[in-house]
């Protein structure tokens, strides 16, 4: 079974006001893995780490801009060395036509080898545009998942959301990290909710990702406390795996 990660976003106000104390509450929610999304307090690197070691967190994977990535790499790499990662992960992307998808997929291909000589792996996360938007004839995801070198971030309910099932995704691409993620569609708009309370279809994305690496809790917006919201989606979890 993969191991059980927490995305940090979740909890970016929490963070804001009281960092140390909201990895502490992870921690005593028996949360051994967090993946970072730019928000790490006053630290720096190593005093970011010592931190950390101090509560028993890893960091399997980073969401790191894609445009840090390309002009600041090597601080971005030394980042991701000094924390333990083995995953930076491009966490979202816009296009506005068929040329702007070029231009990433373009992108990512030059990136992904030098991350790699840098003893990282390259990921891309993704939303609901990249599989309702398409490339080369089929899924804008697809087209960018054919880059070599390049893994896959497959978060379950924006592939649901998109039109399509994320088994299918899981089973295809096999990732090292799935977000998992649960939503119901408000009008036309998607609102995250802790796993179990939505409509994604999470107990066939479970068995179609027991190779993963990581099984990551994300919930973009929480309508309550977001450690309730964390809590309560792994009690779930817990409760499915």
């Amino acid at each position: 079974m993969p191991e059980i990660a927490v995305q940090l976003y979740t909890l970016r106000h929490d963070l804001a006001r009281d960092f140390p104390g909201t990895l502490s509450a992870l921690a005593r929610l028996g949360i051994r893995h967090v993946e970072f999304a730019g928000h790490y307090g006053d630290h720096g690197p190593e005093s970011l780490r010592a931190l950390l070691d101090e509560l028993g967190l890893s960091v399997p994977s980073l969401h790191l801009q894609l445009i840090a990535l390309e002009t600041d790499f090597q601080r971005q790499v030394h980042l991701a060395h000094a924390l333990g990662a083995s995953h930076v992960v491009v966490p979202w992307w816009r296009a506005e036509d068929t040329a702007g998808w070029e231009d990433l997929r373009a992108r990512l291909e030059a990136l992904a080898p030098r991350v790699a000589e840098a003893g990282l792996r390259l990921a891309y996360h993704n939303h609901a545009h990249e599989l309702s938007e398409r490339l080369q004839g089929q899924p804008v995801l697809d087209a960018l998942l054919e880059v070599p070198g390049l893994g896959a971030e497959i978060d379950v309910a924006w592939v649901h959301a998109g039109g399509y099932d994320p088994a299918a995704y899981l089973t295809r691409y096999r990732p090292d990290l799935v977000h998992l993620k649960d939503a119901r569609q408000d009008g036309e708009r998607w609102q995250t909710v802790p796993l179990g309370q939505g409509e994604v279809p999470l107990e066939a994305a479970l068995r179609a990702s027991q190779g993963a690496a990581y099984w990551i809790i994300e919930q973009d917006e929480c309508q309550g406390p977001a450690l309730e919201a964390v809590a309560a989606s792994l009690n779930h979890l817990r409760a499915l795996a």
